[in-house]
Parts: C-alpha cells; structure tokens; sequence
C-alpha cells in the first residue's frame, strides 16, 4: 500500500489521562483510524475487531482481563437492497 502524500497525517493519541492519573493506554488503531483496542488503567483490554468488507463499524466488541469479559459476538449487517429506501 503506497502512502497517500495529498492528505496531512493525523497523530492519534497513543495514551490518555486525568488529573495526572493514566486512564487508558496502550491504545492502537485500525488502518482508516477507527479504534483497534485498549487497555484501561484496571489492565482490561478492550479490542474492536475490523469489519471484513474494511467499512468503519466494528466485526465485534471484546474484552480480557477482567472478572467478567465481555463478548459481542460477531456483528452482521443488513444486506443493501434491505437498508435502502423505496424510489
């Protein structure tokens, strides 16, 4: 993949915290800028996973680390003829 050079470069943030205490970190993204995963400060890693068809909305939702994970299971989306609108 070439790097496009018409577009400026954004730079996301790869930590953030509040009032001097680290909130999440090791924060990563997906190819388009969407979030790929993080993990907050209690060490729960929270990961995003890609849609296969590469549009910006999540495959699935996931964590680790915790008590309790949590897992969406994989998203589906309606196919086009259903989410269009009659002409």
């Amino acid at each position: 993949m070439t790097e496009r050079k018409d577009r400026p470069r954004i730079a996301l943030p790869s930590a953030a915290s509040a009032g001097g205490t680290g909130v999440y970190s090791t924060i990563s993204y997906l190819p388009y800028g969407g979030l790929k995963s993080w993990m907050a400060h209690n060490n729960v890693v929270t990961t995003i996973g890609q849609a296969t068809n590469l549009l910006p909305r999540p495959s699935s939702i996931s964590t680790a680390g915790a008590t309790t994970n949590f897992s969406s299971g994989a998203y589906s989306t309606a196919p086009a003829e259903v989410c269009s609108s009659p002409r």
